[in-house]
């Protein structure tokens, strides 16, 4: 008989309890000299002379985590640089997939950047990062910039836990910055830093020295104040630094993307959880993970504010009462109690077999400090809080157009839609806010998404059944699928009129599309507009859907086939902002020919929301064979027809010839005019031109010219979305990027 190796949630609660005791032991402030700790190697000085240019090569760490993958994501978009991203790994091809990974979990893996990201495999706690010295030679040597913001953090661990990576680890960093060439240095420190005793109820400016470390209780904010300190050293030796101080960190402010390990996450899912959350006078300085990459790349690209600190805390605070305040209009059940009770009930919860989210915290809470006999969350009460100012961080970024988001209603809305859509929070007994209609509808589905998603990439007889099992992964044939992740845009499938073998006129589908907030394609649109090839995706994928469930392909069991939208027209009735929208979708077959190795059938369409049709349309799509489809020759006939512009009889050269890669078209074209906001471009996935030639009086009729050009790459990604097992550029991009020319 095997032992049992489950722990019940008392001996937890007595394991906590004991490492609360164990921590306050070895977090004895009093045994711990901060300024003793503040060593830099003598080694570690510049030895050239630094002058700034735009950077080709940047090296940043901290990519596996929630702060430096976006700002990862800020790099990438705002510079051309190679990026060399220091990742714990056994190998490069290990770290690529781990960073990819990562950025994918919070939605802003971009695969047409991921050519630019250059894994180092390395540990920021060893000696030149585990590294050979001819390593660490060629990094330094490449490089030209480093963004640090990896660190260690958590709330139960001591100092000495955290020195390797928090404080010896960016003794690492500086080595490299003095190596070979001189590097600026980008570090991301913490608000903790002025945590102490004698900051107390002081009003802090950013160009104020860092001097005192009395009263810093937690070992992280202990690691990170002798981090600065040494951060500060170095530029005392020449070295060119920037220091940048975020305080508690919030999700994405458009999507809402947050990181559910954070202390505030939990904090806010354990007090729902319990029923209870403690009655402090605590300030919130939540600052969107947004606003603090931009803010730090936009500040490093400027010359003249190198050798400066930068508070990015919140200019908008909010009172600990008033977020919970937010809680409760949304419907959660949450009452303020005294601290101590709300310590008091925690404890009582989980000893009583009731895990809450906060149990591995308990020792955070529950520590006493100083003289009071007081807990940090106390300590951290207004009465004892130093105040930053931040208002020259808010002057220089005004100029560039960045603010600091309040957490209002708004975004505390779009935070709670994230976590109930992730599943990190459950819905509201008493629904108060105005939630997405497909988090609180019931609704019952003849495809569920998890069938969809089998269609999508899975295996197809799990949702159409058995005779479909012939289309499954090893099997001898192969259909199109439905797009997939970010262009699977079919939510359910609530019902279908018609059977498999009988492809008859008349049969129709009805599919629903749950739209979520602020999605990727209207954040990456050039206005706040769904793009017209989203509207086509959302028409056009049930009719393929269809098409596979009436047993279209299953005409010819033993053939392959891929799946072709050929034309199409539609009419948009009204423009609506879809956005937390569900979509109703319905098709029906109209006609189907089938011709030996080719399949051709047409549907309409409508979109309809709130029960008005705001799009319809007629769509023609072709199952074909392999054999067919390499001998269809398209509009050209299989000839290489030269743009208009180009036939020898045309002399006319382009009035408008423009290269929109160039940093100056980015410049123009690609930032919103406030005269003028409709004109301009969509970037990241939506970036669809590279190059327009616009002739005013050319063309056929004379009455106006366009070519456009577009490189296509294998590893754009719309390959890996449209189709699995059938990488084709969906022809609803090749419209948006007709339009986007026009």
């Amino acid at each position: 008989m095997k032992k049992s190796h489950k722990i019940n949630n008392l001996k937890i609660f007595q394991l906590q309890i004991a490492n609360a005791t164990n921590y306050q032991k070895e977090n004895n402030v009093n045994s711990i000299d901060l300024s003793s700790e503040v060593v830099l190697d003598s080694s570690i000085k510049p030895q050239h002379s630094y002058h700034f240019t735009k950077p080709k090569s940047i090296f940043i760490t901290g990519v596996t985590g929630f702060v430096g993958a976006f700002l990862l994501q800020e790099l990438l978009n705002q510079t051309s640089a190679d990026i060399y991203c220091l990742v714990r790994s056994p190998n490069a091809n290990f770290g690529k997939m781990r960073i990819k990974k990562n950025l994918e979990s919070y939605g802003i893996w971009d695969e047409s950047l991921s050519n630019r990201i250059i894994p180092i495999s390395g540990n920021l706690s060893k000696p030149l990062f585990g590294l050979s010295n001819e390593e660490f030679d060629t990094i330094a040597s490449q490089i030209d910039v480093i963004y640090h913001s990896a660190a260690r953090l958590t709330y139960i661990a001591n100092y000495s836990q955290l020195k390797a990576i928090n404080v010896l680890g960016t003794q690492e960093i500086l080595r490299l910055a003095c190596h070979i060439k001189v590097k600026p240095v980008h570090y991301l420190s913490t608000v903790a830093v002025f945590e102490s005793s004698a900051y107390y109820g002081k009003k802090l400016k950013e160009d104020d020295p860092l001097i005192h470390s009395k009263d810093i209780y937690l070992g992280y904010s202990q690691s990170k104040w002798v981090a600065e300190k040494i951060v500060t050293l170095a530029r005392d030796r020449g070295l060119p630094v920037c220091i940048y101080r975020p305080p508690l960190i919030s999700g994405h402010s458009e999507t809402g993307v947050w990181n559910t390990e954070d202390i505030t996450c939990k904090l806010i899912k354990g007090c729902f959880e319990l029923g209870y959350a403690p009655d402090l006078d605590f300030i919130f300085e939540l600052s969107p993970v947004d606003y603090i990459v931009k803010s730090i790349v936009c500040l490093s690209q400027q010359k003249k504010l190198l050798g400066q600190a930068f508070n990015l805390n919140n200019p908008n605070t909010i009172h600990s009462r008033g977020l919970v305040n937010l809680c409760q209009s949304f419907g959660y059940a949450v009452q303020l109690i005294p601290y101590e009770q709300w310590l008091l009930k925690l404890g009582d919860e989980t000893t009583n077999n009731k895990p809450n989210t906060l149990a591995p915290l308990l020792p955070f809470f529950r520590s006493r400090w100083s003289e009071n006999k007081i807990t940090i969350p106390q300590i951290y009460e207004n009465t004892k809080r130093s105040y930053l100012d931040c208002q020259n961080t808010l002057n220089i970024l005004a100029k560039s157009g960045i603010q600091c988001p309040a957490l209002d209603f708004k975004l505390m809305t779009i935070y709670i839609l994230y976590f109930i859509n992730s599943g990190f929070l459950k819905l509201p007994k008493r629904v108060r806010l105005p939630l997405p209609s497909y988090l609180t509808a019931q609704k019952l589905s003849l495809f569920t998404e998890k069938q969809v998603q089998e269609f999508c990439t899975g295996s197809i007889s799990k949702c159409f059944g058995e005779e479909f099992a012939i289309y499954d992964d090893g099997g001898k044939v192969k259909i199109s699928r439905m797009p997939n992740t970010h262009l699977n845009l079919v939510s359910r499938v609530l019902e279908v009129k018609g059977k498999c073998h009988q492809i008859k006129r008349g049969s129709s589908i009805i599919a629903e599309y749950d739209v979520p907030i602020n999605p990727w394609y209207y954040r990456q649109n050039s206005s706040a507009t769904v793009p017209y090839s989203i509207l086509m995706e959302i028409a056009l994928q049930p009719c393929g859907f269809l098409s596979a469930y009436l047993g279209t392909t299953l005409l010819y069991p033993n053939q392959s086939f891929y799946f072709r939208n050929l034309d199409g027209c539609g009419i948009i009735f009204k423009d609506i902002d879809i956005q937390g929208k569900t979509i109703t979708n319905t098709s029906t077959l109209i006609s189907t020919s089938n011709i030996q190795g080719m399949i051709l059938q047409s549907f309409n369409f409508q979109l309809v929301y709130d029960e008005e049709i705001f799009y319809q349309g007629e769509a023609s799509f072709g199952h074909f064979s392999p054999e067919v489809l390499a001998n269809q020759v398209g509009l050209d006939l299989g000839k290489n027809v030269l743009p208009w512009y180009k036939k020898e009889n045309t002399l006319k050269l382009p009035e408008i010839d423009l290269n929109l890669l160039t940093q100056e078209s980015r410049n123009k074209y690609y930032k919103i005019n406030p005269n003028q906001p409709h004109y301009c471009l969509a970037q990241h996935q939506l970036d669809l031109l590279n190059e327009v030639k616009i002739i005013a009086k050319g063309g056929k009729y004379q009455k106006g010219y366009i070519y456009a050009r577009k490189d296509i790459k294998p590893t754009d990604w719309y390959f890996k979305c449209h189709f699995y097992q059938d990488p084709v550029m969906p022809g609803s991009l090749g419209v948006e990027a007709m339009l986007q020319a026009m």
